[in-house]
């Protein structure tokens, strides 16, 4: 089963509230007798990736980074192993995803966090990575990254659970 979290739609709002977040989350994962322990105290084999983008040539986010770094940290913290990404390419986040949906099936738990721009067009969620050049809707395909086909191979799993976390500003730059 899936679970995913974003916030609001709008890059207007506060900075994200994190006691939200780690409510939510951890609601949803107790619920599902997910203990968040170290690994050491648990058989589960815990995996994540953690991509923050802030840096964008020209609509440069305040949190995104921190939030990475925050987030990378608590994670390890709670015996998963890592993957983090800050201001990435979208060959970096290509990458990176590619090595998270090959190591994932080795994993109990998945948790993929990303914080940064992001947009919904006809339905689908496309992330921004820094090098994006859209100039029209067409151009989403090209140089954002598709979050719905992200999730469709993370869900190929055949056990565990997925967890995926949105901090995106998802304006729609059309």
């Amino acid at each position: 089963m899936d679970y995913l979290f974003a916030r609001p739609d709008s890059c207007q709002r506060a900075a994200w509230d994190w006691r939200t977040l780690v409510c939510e989350l951890l609601a949803v994962v107790l619920s599902m007798g997910i203990w968040m322990a170290p690994a050491s105290a648990n058989t589960e084999k815990r995996i994540a990736l953690v991509i923050g983008n802030a840096q964008y040539p020209a609509s440069k986010l305040k949190n995104p980074a921190n939030d990475a770094v925050a987030m990378t940290a608590a994670l390890r913290k709670l015996g998963f192993t890592v993957i983090h990404r800050e201001d990435a390419t979208q060959r970096v986040m290509l990458s990176a995803m590619r090595e998270f949906v090959d190591k994932a099936p080795g994993y109990d738990v998945r948790l993929f966090f990303y914080a940064g721009h992001g947009a919904q067009i006809v339905g689908k969620n496309y992330l921004m990575p820094l090098d994006a050049a859209l100039d029209d809707e067409r151009d989403l395909q090209r140089t954002a990254v598709n979050l719905n086909e992200f999730i469709e191979l993370l869900g190929q799993g055949k056990h565990g659970v997925n967890i995926v976390v949105l901090d995106a500003c998802r304006d729609n730059p059309f």
